[in-house]
């Protein structure tokens, strides 16, 4: 920072002070409204979607959460069953837990298996139907 030592110079330090104050007033009022666009609830969701959402993907991650959803419940209806045992009842949820950890873990081979049962049953299903 400069000294100054006359009227004239502390004029032109004022009106200089002035002129960066009223820049960085802009940017911050600019950052702001950024900062509020990008926390409004729908931007943040559709900002999501547009990262997330190839249709592929989402198809995807839609059959990885049924399939996960569906055998942890067969799985859990297997062991439980109509009963009311509590020991049944514990076991079920530790189980359920254990099935949520693998199908977590294995869900490529998971689908892989689940896509070839489905094309025999179909081929089955199409074998039979032409006798």
């Amino acid at each position: 920072m400069q000294h100054i030592t006359s009227t004239l110079s502390l004029r032109e330090a004022i009106q200089q002070l002035e002129v960066e104050i009223e820049f960085e007033g802009l940017q911050v009022k600019k950052d702001f409204k950024f900062a509020c666009k990008s926390l409004n609830p729908f931007n943040m969701i559709s900002d999501i979607l547009e990262k997330a959402a190839s249709p592929l993907l989402l198809f995807d991650k839609i059959v990885d959460t049924t399939l996960g959803l569906v055998t942890i419940y067969l799985a859990k209806k297997l062991i439980i069953g109509k009963s009311g045992n509590k020991f049944r009842l514990l076991a079920g949820s530790v189980l359920q837990f254990i099935f949520l950890n693998i199908i977590a873990q294995h869900m490529d081979g998971l689908k892989s298996f689940g896509r070839h049962l489905v094309q025999t049953l179909l081929k089955r299903i199409n074998y039979k139907s032409r006798d």
